[in-house]
């Protein structure tokens, strides 16, 4: 009965996460007028260096050779500028010093930036934000994809990343179709949701819960929560898993052999079992399906 219904909250906070998806992926760059806009040519460059405070980012492709970027802010509080380091170019978007009267609003109004990539740089994307939400829309493609915030959820959509690093304190993580050597991913009171994954993966929580489907055969896995359950799962399993909760039921809704079941602890191999597959909650459940 216990498992039942700690399937049943899964199932709930699955439809929770996403019915969030859409919002994300709305944008609001149509809600704010248009203060600032730069461009730099990309040639030369490797990297990408972006960083702000309390304004969401709206990442994209297009077909160019500039890259591109708008801001969106109705408060007038914000500056945007773009200058080259290097083979570098950061981004930032910072606050105003001083004192704006005109600044004041009584309503709630969200700033944001649309950052256009031209499809052929295959560098590296540096993402910092605090207070603000990171979508990244289809054909993202790079040699690293590193996001850090503070105070806002990170979703993406088809994500061709050597190199994918995700972080977020109080934010939720939402990507779909990931295609990476590695997926590391980091949240301190924050929700993770991996869809359609192929490659490695690592992942901690503290508090939050994660879910993980991958597209076929899994790769090596390493995923620990401090509070939270983990949902895990493989089409095509060949792994030697181990799964580890203090406080918690294991569930595996796949075939195992050489199984090893212990005091809240189940070890055993799906498939060949070529790669390792290690989970751990201290305090809910892990559930492995197919």
């Amino acid at each position: 009965m216990k498992k039942l219904a700690g399937i049943i909250l899964i199932v709930v906070g699955s439809m929770l996460l996403l019915a969030t998806v859409p919002s994300l992926f709305q944008g609001t760059s149509k809600q704010a007028v248009v203060t600032n806009e730069v461009a730099e040519e990309i040639e030369g460059v490797n990297a990408l260096l972006l960083s702000s405070t309390a304004v969401d980012w709206e990442v994209e492709r297009y077909e160019g050779s500039d890259v591109i970027a708008v801001l969106y802010d109705s408060s007038g509080k914000r500056d945007l500028s773009l200058k080259r380091k290097g083979r570098a170019l950061d981004v930032q978007v910072k606050e105003q010093k001083g004192f704006n009267l005109f600044a004041f609003t009584f309503t709630s109004k969200s700033s944001s930036v649309k950052l256009q990539i031209p499809y052929h740089f295959k560098g590296s994307v540096e993402l910092s934000t605090v207070s603000g939400d990171v979508v990244f829309y289809d054909d993202m493609d790079a040699d690293l994809l590193y996001v850090n915030t503070v105070s806002g959820d990170v979703a993406g959509k088809n994500l061709n990343v050597t190199d994918l690093q995700l972080n977020s304190t109080s934010g939720d993580l939402l990507v779909e179709e990931v295609q990476s050597e590695k997926t590391k991913f980091h949240t301190v009171s924050g929700d993770v949701r991996i869809t359609s994954l192929l490659g490695k993966l690592e992942g901690k929580t503290t508090s939050g819960d994660v879910i993980i489907s991958y597209t076929d055969e899994n790769r090596t896995a390493n995923l620990k929560t401090i509070s939270g359950y983990i949902l895990v799962s493989i089409p095509n399993g060949n792994a030697n898993i181990s799964l580890k909760s203090t406080s918690g039921d294991l569930l595996v809704n796949l075939p195992l052999t050489e199984q090893t079941v212990q005091s809240r602890e189940i070890f055993g191999k799906i498939g060949e079992g070529e790669f390792p597959v290690n989970m751990s909650t201290v305090s809910g459940d892990i559930i492995l399906e197919e």
